[in-house]
């Protein structure tokens, strides 16, 4: 009886770690619901591509480990008002990602808000390992008060990344009032890093 009771008790175990519920989106079209990774949140926001005029929320509930990029694309149908990501009491999001922990894909208009109390951190060592990205024109979001960590190898890329723009550049961000340190023993090779398409789709008005 009592090693059919472990048994029971190990699978119980298992199948809420399965469904662990870390993520919630709540103010949106067609996603609102509780999701296991911020990845799985932002899949869902993605399929949804009309969320003219809504202010969506995302509630980081519990940590998230995630196995693959967490890319928010700009809705096509119509965006949002304001999209917030803030967590719930001492939370963290983090993976060991050869790419980007977070990728912003022309996403405007994001907030991320850490509160001080939310770690966002990409452990791998990969030349093209970042922890934040912003990319293909994602104008005017703000990220603060975090930790973020990373530990990219790569000279041409940073823990945070500002990369190419398609018409724009990714412009008009903000980085604000964060602890940037390694993940582990193992340095990055840039911190913060911005690197345009041209002279004329450049990464401009960031503030650091």
């Amino acid at each position: 009886m009592k090693r059919i009771f472990l048994s029971i008790l190990g699978l119980t175990a298992c199948a809420a770690a399965s469904f662990a519920q870390n993520v919630t989106v709540a103010g949106s079209t067609g996603a609102n619901a509780t999701y296991a990774t911020l990845k799985a949140a932002f899949d869902a926001l993605n399929i949804n591509t009309n969320q003219t005029g809504n202010t969506i929320t995302v509630t980081i509930l519990g940590n998230t480990t995630e196995t693959a990029s967490a890319v928010l694309n700009q809705p096509s149908g119509g965006s949002w008002s304001t999209l917030t990501i803030t967590p719930s009491g001492t939370r963290s999001i983090s993976g060991t990602i050869a790419g980007n922990l977070i990728d912003f894909n022309g996403a405007d208009n994001v907030t991320i808000n850490g509160g001080g109390t939310l770690t966002i951190d990409n452990a791998s060592t990969g030349a093209t390992a970042t922890t934040i990205r912003f990319i293909a024109d994602a104008k005017t979001n703000t990220v603060q008060n975090c930790t973020i960590k990373g530990s990219g190898t790569g000279t041409a890329v940073g823990t945070i990344f500002f990369s190419t723009g398609t018409s724009t550049g990714n412009d008009g961000n903000v980085i604000d009032s964060h602890v940037i340190v390694p993940s582990g023993a193992n340095s990055p090779a840039n911190a913060i890093y911005s690197a345009g398409t041209s002279a004329a789709v450049d990464n401009s008005g960031i503030t650091i």
